[in-house]
């Protein structure tokens, strides 16, 4: 079966400015993926899966790899700019990169992960712009 939709009403990706807590620019923009994509929808049906085991359900360890996986799946790109190019240089998106941002960075990867999530609960910012 062929189903049509109009995709200009379809959620889009959008960009995220990481901001410091004063509100200036930290140099790292980031693409998040709206919960619809397919690449995210095909990390979502694994974690279902995963979560589904018996023995994952009792293993800590192995449900925050999980919600992990999960966060990293919802990002399709970065900029890096102004300061943060400067101290870092141009990092290449990867899984593996994204993951050492979201995660192994202390207190940047902190604040990262908390403005992500932030954005992606905010269910508005995933409707297309008029």
């Amino acid at each position: 079966m062929d189903i049509q939709y109009d995709q200009d009403l379809m959620p889009r990706e959008r960009d995220l400015e990481i901001l410091y807590a004063d509100g200036s620019e930290t140099g790292l923009r980031l693409k998040i993926r709206p919960e619809t994509d397919k690449k995210y929808q095909q990390t979502f049906r694994w974690a279902k899966d995963q979560y589904s085991d018996p023995k994952t359900s009792k293993n800590k360890q192995k449900k925050r790899e999980i919600g992990e996986k999960l966060l990293v799946a919802r990002l399709a790109g970065w900029e890096c700019h102004g300061k943060f190019k400067e101290l870092n240089g141009e990092i290449d998106f990867n899984r593996i990169n994204a993951h050492e941002i979201l995660f192994k960075c202390g207190e940047f990867s902190a604040m990262v992960e908390k403005q992500l999530n932030e954005a992606i609960q905010d269910d508005n910012d995933f409707l297309p712009e008029e």
